[in-house]
């Protein structure tokens, strides 16, 4: 058995091997260890991906100056602090005896309302409104039924001096929905020519009107001009155009009220059973009480 000292004896060739790969080794892991110093930086070259980088850093900025507090904490403890919650961009109430007939916008503002409510309100007072009582405030949306309450004690209505003598022309004849012109239309307060157009087509895509409430469905009528003209208008009845039920069923199609799940009804019904013969197979037909009721008017069973 050789002893251990020749167990671990090198030739001279040998040895020069065993130390190459000692080296090599070495050269590997240092270079393994120092490649992420010595990797060059990445340049980026894609413009879009530079301009939507760009982008998102400015929307970030933004919210981050959005986040900032009102105070630091030095102005706070300084006492330089300044309470925002208590600040309010509503005008100082001075509550006074008023004539809203004849008041204008600064006397508005005293009552609490804002430069562009003010002039809101005159903006309805010069297309015709007119305030005969203190009830007649809860017709402008502005003032509503809030206002109303606040204000009615202190209204104070100079009938002789600031109210026309007589009543306007709506006043002594109310205008029919049915046979008036868009001319007429034009005389009624806060109606223009396109809602005054928009009167006339609903009229004719509906057959004529059945009840003022009406024009409340047409698309750009408000609330509040509907409360100051409801009262001037009537829909007289006698002019209503019907529509053949049992006849073709383009007519019965375009109208307002004939949804497309109604006409599908009708027609499967009448394909089951025959003509529809009266307002009681209608209704089985419709299934649907409140478009029966608004239908049922310009049917006809014939």
């Amino acid at each position: 058995m050789d002893s251990p000292k020749e167990a671990f004896y090198f030739t001279k060739d040998q040895l020069k091997i065993v130390l190459f790969l000692v080296f090599l080794i070495a050269a590997i892991g240092a270079g393994t260890l120092a490649y992420p110093y010595l990797k060059p930086a990445t340049t980026v070259t894609d413009k879009v991906f530079l301009e939507e980088a760009n982008k998102l850093a400015a929307i970030l900025n933004a919210k981050e100056q959005q986040q900032k507090p009102l105070y630091t904490d030095s102005s706070f403890s300084k006492g330089t602090y300044k309470d925002y919650s208590k600040q309010s961009n509503k005008p100082a109430v001075e509550l006074f005896k008023f004539d809203p007939n004849s008041i204008g916008k600064a006397e508005w503002g005293k009552l609490g309302y804002s430069s562009k409510q003010a002039e809101a309100i005159e903006r309805i007072k010069a297309a015709g409104m007119v305030f005969y009582t203190a009830e007649d405030l809860k017709k402008v949306r502005i003032i509503g039924e809030e206002g109303y309450e606040r204000l009615k004690g202190y209204v104070s209505i100079e009938k002789k001096a600031n109210i026309p003598s007589g009543k306007p022309e709506y006043e002594k004849e109310k205008i029919d929905l049915n046979t008036a012109d868009s001319a007429t239309f034009e005389t009624l307060p806060m109606v223009a020519a396109y809602l005054s157009a928009n009167l006339v087509r609903y009229r004719k895509a509906l057959g004529g009107y059945t009840s003022v409430e009406q024009i409340k469905e047409i698309k750009g009528l408000r609330q509040s001009t509907y409360d100051i003209i409801k009262d001037k208008l009537t829909a007289t009845p006698g002019h209503i155009k019907k529509i053949a039920v049992n006849g073709t069923n383009i007519d019965l199609a375009n109208h307002p009220y004939c949804t497309k799940a109604v006409l599908k009804s009708i027609v499967e019904y009448k394909s089951t059973n025959g003509r529809i013969k009266n307002s009681t197979e209608l209704k089985d037909a419709i299934a649907d009480d409140e478009l029966f009721n608004k239908l049922l008017p310009y049917i006809s069973f014939q």
